[in-house]
């Protein structure tokens, strides 16, 4: 066997997904709900770190505005951009788990 990373060769895998086309309609239903509950769990990980992030901002917005009178000339982006990575690797993570 191959490398399973990089190679086509799926027959690691006990179990053979059947084509979405050969799905009976509940199957499909259950696939769906299944999918739309793991998108749910993502989402709340997002708003919790937008709602994080944007927060802080929004006070250090204020509390700098409050002190200087004029809105500061940078935003710390790449702190930002930092946060969602763990956000962004759980559904990289995922996807790529549902795909193999």
């Amino acid at each position: 066997m191959g490398n399973r990373f990089c190679d086509n060769d799926l027959s690691f895998l006990k179990i053979k997904p059947k084509p979405k086309s050969l799905l009976t309609l509940d199957q499909k239903r259950l696939h769906w709900e299944a999918y739309a509950k793991k998108t749910e769990r993502q989402e709340e990980v997002f708003k919790k770190v937008f709602n994080d992030v944007f927060g802080k901002q929004s006070r250090e917005i204020s509390d700098y505005y409050r002190t200087n009178s004029r809105l500061p000339d940078y935003l710390k982006d790449e702190e930002t951009a930092k946060r969602f990575e763990a956000a962004i690797e759980l559904v990289y993570h995922d996807a790529f788990e549902s795909a193999v």
